[in-house]
């Protein structure tokens, strides 16, 4: 008889919950908020990547992607291969950032570092070629033997901290310092560092795509890149110490509690069992001020294993000491000075005390008084330089859209347009003068989003229904129709991608449909939400979504939980929304201001953008490098909203009203009421 599994491994601290919880009591981290990656279905034993890489197995999926290993039909080797995100491939600056950090560590050879020998394409899929290594990663081996013994730690660490040091003088860190991250060879017990970059690269760049932290790294982050400073040598000496610490005592220094709060303020527990200086000298790598850790990784090792006295007693004095001494030494120059400027000081009261006279100055040719009452020729003030904020500069495009507009900006940085006429829908490519048109077809509600190459992925309705049409290059489209019902009844809907497939929610007279539709197999799922509703805009969250409509002027949030939809009321008189890209976060006008609200920590929250009457219902956003902007039209004129820092600046584009706005990364788009006004940032 098969007994049910009761609980499940948490992946944030590899601790064992109850199979149904959503959130972890030890490391609080949120399974709502994580995103499992699906294995690629193209992918078998057997199958050649790129006329070289014969895939022999799978070696693992999680979050940050899909290692297979495979073989070098080249190099005669075996290697890994590790799959990007799918979420991922879709997003240009993402993959070239992740090539640039591939290509960094592509120089790095040591016997302690796993390799990294290319970045490669097949077909859609792109993944990282690394040296393949027999054997289990430290986190593994923690789990099936126990703690580590000092002199174990010793060993490892040795072979750890020179890899790192070498990877230090090259100018690169690493980011991601965990048990995970380091591999043990089987038969030599040789420690390698995996993933150089690479998977912290990943964490972030999920983390900017899809809005979602990717929390498994927190038990081994540094305090100041939990503050979101910029990583340094110490941030990796930081998560080194955590993970010799968590080999030692069997856990990281903090996994209960408010883990935040944790490694920003409180310090770690000294491991019992252990020796005294060894205690000291993990204390001093898990110093909460990045100055008094070690600056090199040999330096911690030696420390570790008694080749070099750590200062750990020193350091405390020195912090207690410095104020009180720049305190007395401040005092004792005031003193100094006052006494040596007293006598000074008499004199000059008493000669400012007489009276002046100053003869006129005569000019040498003309002999004329100048008056000396009368202001010389002021001299300027000096301003400080300040950095010139790019200028929008507009042109007009001889085009008459009858309904919607929507742009993107390819690989090139050139303007995508999409534009509605007489239920005609045209795809425009910026060219030397103006712009190329293409007719995609006839319709209504189009959306469109540009791949990672460049090629436009268009929805719309037709009399048919839901159309997929994609655009394939030299003239060669691919159609087809997703959804036969409804034909003619659309009234409104968003469109997401995630994860190789299609969301698409569209309102009916008296519910909301909800289509999901699988690129890779092409199949369809239909769900219904059985309430009447205007503006509906989706937003995926791994393998769960919520649907943000307007009901009555109310703005509500639907979500399916347990097969049964659960509905939240966000704020009322609402008479419009519309989707931040790359965001979770919608803005909406009412009846007096333009809000954004988003959800953080479970609750959605709500700024106003501004307050005015009469707002005209007319916007577009997105989220570009954690700023959202907001484009909008009120009184006439075209308005920008910048969110930074938690603050909105508004900024007067253009003294036009605007209809249609569209917005993308420094370009944007509007139509005047009889031409199209595009502007662009330079």
């Amino acid at each position: 008889m098969e007994t049910k599994e009761t609980t499940k491994k948490c992946v944030g601290c590899g601790r064992k919950i109850p199979i149904d919880a959503e959130i972890c009591p030890y490391c609080k981290t949120s399974f709502a908020q994580l995103m499992t990656i699906d294995i690629p279905i193209e992918i078998r034993p057997g199958d050649v990547l790129a006329d070289r890489y014969e895939i022999k197995r799978l070696l693992g999926s999680g979050g940050m992607g899909t290692v297979f290993q495979a073989y070098d039909k080249e190099l005669e080797i075996d290697v890994a291969l590790k799959f990007i995100p799918t979420p991922l491939l879709s997003d240009r600056r993402a993959l070239e950032t992740l090539r640039k950090e591939a290509q960094l560590t592509v120089k790095l050879t040591h016997e302690n570092i796993v390799r990294v020998y290319d970045f490669k394409q097949h077909q859609t899929l792109r993944f990282i070629v690394m040296e393949y290594v027999q054997g289990k990663n430290l986190k593994q081996i923690l789990e099936e033997k126990g703690k580590f013994s000092v002199e174990e730690a010793k060993t490892l660490l040795k072979g750890i901290c020179e890899g790192l040091s070498y990877a230090h003088k090259n100018k690169i860190i690493h980011r991601d310092i965990k048990p995970a991250n380091i591999l043990l060879e089987e038969n030599s017990n040789k420690p390698k560092i995996a993933d150089f970059g690479i998977a912290r690269e990943v964490k972030d760049t999920m983390t900017r795509v899809t809005g979602r932290t990717i929390t498994g790294t927190l038990l081994y982050m540094a305090p100041e890149c939990l503050r979101g400073e910029k990583p340094t040598v110490e941030s990796d000496i930081y998560s080194l110490g955590a993970t010799i610490y968590e080999l030692l005592n069997g856990e990281p220094p903090f996994v209960r509690g408010d883990i935040y709060s944790q490694i920003l303020r409180e310090k770690p527990k000294p491991i019992k069992g252990i020796p005294n200086h060894i205690n000291d000298v993990l204390l001093i790598a898990l110093s909460k001020d990045p100055n008094k850790r070690f600056h090199n990784a040999l330096d911690f090792y030696k420390a570790f294993a008694g080749e070099a006295k750590a200062k750990k007693k020193i350091l405390p004095l020195k912090k207690k000491l410095l104020l009180p001494l720049t305190i007395i030494s401040m005092c004792a120059c005031f003193l100094i000075g006052l006494i040596l400027f007293w006598p000074y000081n008499n004199r000059l009261n008493r000669t400012l005390n007489e009276t002046i006279t100053v003869k006129p100055k005569i000019e040498d040719k003309q002999h004329k008084k100048i008056d000396i009452d009368k202001p010389k020729t002021p001299i300027p003030e000096k301003k400080f330089d300040k950095k010139k904020e790019k200028e929008w500069h507009f042109v007009e495009v001889d085009e008459k859209p009858m309904f919607g507009i929507s742009i993107r900006r390819d690989i090139n940085k050139k303007i995508n347009l999409l534009l509605t006429e007489n239920q005609k829908i045209f795809w425009g490519t910026e060219a030397k003068r103006g712009f190329d048109w293409v007719l995609v077809g006839k319709g209504r509600f189009p959306v469109f989003e540009l791949d990672d190459l460049g090629f436009p992925h268009f929805f719309f309705f037709d009399h048919r229904g839901l159309v997929y049409k994609r655009y394939l290059g030299a003239e060669r489209w691919k159609e087809k129709v997703i959804v036969e019902t409804d034909q003619g009844k659309f009234l409104n809907g968003s469109f997401q991608f995630e994860r190789g497939k299609i969301y698409l929610c569209y309102a009916l007279p008296n519910y909301i449909k909800i289509v999901i539709y699988d690129l890779n197999s092409e199949s369809v799922k239909v769900e219904e939400l059985k309430e009447a509703g205007w503006w509906p805009k989706i937003f995926v969250n791994g393998k769960s979504f919520f649907v943000l409509y307007i009901k009555d002027d109310v703005l509500k949030c639907a979500k399916k939980v347990d097969s049964k939809w659960a509905t939240d009321i966000l704020d009322t008189n609402v008479t419009f929304i519309e989707k931040v890209k790359n965001s979770f976060g919608v803005v909406y006008f009412t009846k007096n201001a333009l809000k954004y609200t988003f959800p953080y920590a479970g609750e959605w929250l709500a700024e106003i953008i501004v307050r005015k009457a009469g707002l005209h219902y007319q916007c577009a956003a997105m989220k570009m490098e954690g700023d959202v902007q907001v484009l909008y039209s009120v009184d006439d004129a075209i308005f920008l909203a910048k969110r930074k820092f938690k603050k909105w600046q508004l900024k007067k584009l253009q003294e036009k009203r605007g209809w249609f706005c569209a917005i993308d990364r420094g370009a944007l788009a509007f139509f005047d009421g009889s031409k199209i006004v595009i502007g662009r940032l330079k």
